[in-house]
């Protein structure tokens, strides 16, 4: 029998992605943006080597459709740019405008607070650890994923 402090674990992340969510509901509302619109910004935002719909659906764990509605709205609101490959042009890259780069880093600061608050007192040792520990439960859930996908 596992120790309860593994299924501890994922009740911990989930409390964690609820009040996350609590801690960026003030940028949310004041922008009437959708919790998966603000994510598909933050992600951009954070991550410029990334900026095609499929990376945010990888890295991000969103499902296609919740992207796809996303990157519609936001292209709409005029805070998100489709911009088509010159090499390739069915691989789109999606371009935050500069009033997108001005919301996504007042919730960027937000992320930044919240991260700072949960990691308190966690020595530069333990967050060694936790990083080492996330990486290979990381690569185990994907290996489980793949699996799972091609039974």
């Amino acid at each position: 029998m596992l120790p309860s402090y593994i299924s501890a674990y994922f009740d911990i992340l989930g409390k964690a992605q609820k009040v996350y969510s609590k801690y960026l509901e003030p940028v949310s509302r004041k922008w009437e943006l959708t919790r998966s619109e603000l994510d598909v910004m933050l992600f951009l935002h954070n991550n410029p080597g990334y900026s095609r719909a499929t990376d945010i659906v990888s890295h991000r764990g969103m499902t296609k459709s919740h992207v796809s509605m996303s990157v519609s709205s936001l292209v709409e609101r005029g805070l998100l740019l489709r911009q088509f490959s010159p090499d390739d042009r069915r691989t789109v890259h999606l371009i935050l405008t500069e009033q997108g780069h001005l919301i996504a880093e007042e919730a960027r600061i937000l992320q930044q607070q919240f991260f700072e608050v949960i990691y308190t007192d966690v020595s530069r040792e333990e967050m060694a650890v936790l990083r080492k520990v996330t990486l290979k439960v990381c690569e185990n859930i994907d290996n489980i994923d793949k699996v799972l996908a091609n039974p």
